[in-house]
């Protein structure tokens, strides 16, 4: 039984972890958009979502990896798992379209938003090789 929960647990745990820390940063990343913008109320919810739902995911992986139940193991767990996978990546694939920078206080706005970042910036009285 313990060799079974290892050889799954294997092939799962990293990308439990990283589903799990996906929704940490989601809803940390939320909590400190409301904080910056004054929403105390927000952002505590937030804040709080964003150790409950990875808690949940987390505990319900280690109830079927546990479980004696072959049906709870395989079927449900592996159900889960790809839901789990397909809602995480649609989410991501979502956000980060709509993500915007957070506003960094005296920092100049070309340091936190540079059109040309990763391009060699050349002054127009040097010449090109």
């Amino acid at each position: 039984m313990m060799m079974h929960t290892a050889i799954v647990r294997d092939f799962t745990s990293v990308p439990m972890h990283l589903f799990c820390a996906v929704y940490m940063g989601y809803y940390l990343g939320r909590a400190k958009q409301y904080e910056k913008r004054g929403n105390k109320s927000r952002c505590h919810k937030y804040r709080i979502l964003g150790f409950v739902v990875p808690f949940l995911v987390h505990g319900f992986y280690d109830f079927c990896c546990l479980s004696n139940n072959w049906l709870v193991e395989y079927v449900v767990f592996y159900v889960f798992y790809i839901i789990l996978a397909l809602a995480t990546f649609k989410n991501f694939r979502h956000y980060t379209k709509a993500d915007t920078p957070l506003e960094a206080p005296g920092v100049p706005e070309t340091l936190v938003a540079d059109e040309n970042c990763g391009e060699e910036i050349t002054s127009p009285d040097q010449e090109e090789i």
